[in-house]
């Protein structure tokens, strides 16, 4: 069973955490998350099946550029327990989630997917046009879940 630790939004430079219990009820934004993990491993909604492979410290590099963007920078990391489907299960592993605007390409996000065994790898997949959504998503979580 997959178990969510805690979810963390990045809008511009401000950060905000969210622990259990807040997260007891799943946000709409973490449901979609998953959503799109199912969706970018078999094709579909404009995709790209083709993935990028990046290790950690990569990562971090190319989120530190998005955060000194001048349009703004957004980013919903999903922390979980590692998680490796049982056999013959529709599923597919992973440990943390996160979805984010490309710095290089601001109209575009990326799903990013750890890797359960090497949690320095991540496999990302390129969501085109995606970043007027998550932008939206965000600014709409952030409305509901402090106000702001």
């Amino acid at each position: 069973m997959k178990k969510l630790i805690q979810v963390t939004v990045k809008r511009g430079t401000e950060v905000f955490p969210f622990n259990d219990p807040s997260i007891s009820d799943p946000m709409g934004i973490v449901v979609d998350i998953q959503n799109l993990l199912w969706v970018a491993q078999r094709g579909g909604i404009g995709i790209e099946l083709e993935t990028e492979k990046m290790d950690s410290n990569e990562l971090d590099q190319l989120l530190n550029v998005g955060a000194t963007l001048k349009d703004r920078f957004y980013s919903v990391l999903l922390t979980f327990e590692p998680y490796k489907p049982k056999p013959g299960t529709n599923d597919f592993p992973h440990k943390d989630l996160l979805l984010f605007t490309d710095p290089n390409q601001v109209k575009d996000a990326y799903l990013g997917v750890q890797n359960p065994d090497h949690e320095t790898e991540w496999k990302l997949y390129r969501l085109p046009d995606f970043n007027s959504w998550l932008s939206k998503e965000v600014d709409l979580l952030l409305r509901v879940y402090t106000g702001l």
